[in-house]
């Protein structure tokens, strides 16, 4: 059987309600300073890219203050 008709006949048998439902976050991330938020897309990257990230490698790579690679880190 194919996806298209197990889908159909899911909805149709009324076992749509029974399905999970996605997750959605509901809370909202706190509002980066300004040095951290100018950091963060590049921050993330690096967290990629690098098998380990921690705050004091970001504070080397990016030449940061602790308490913004920090902030970044969380």
């Amino acid at each position: 059987m194919n996806r298209r008709q197990f889908n159909s006949r899911f909805v149709a048998l009324g076992l749509a309600p029974l399905a999970p439902a996605p997750v959605v976050a509901t809370a909202t991330p706190a509002p980066l300073s300004g040095p951290a938020a100018r950091h963060c897309p590049w921050a993330v990257q690096y967290a990629r890219v690098h098998e380990a990230c921690s705050p004091g490698r970001l504070a080397r790579a990016f030449r940061l203050a602790p308490e913004v690679a920090q902030e970044l880190f969380t």
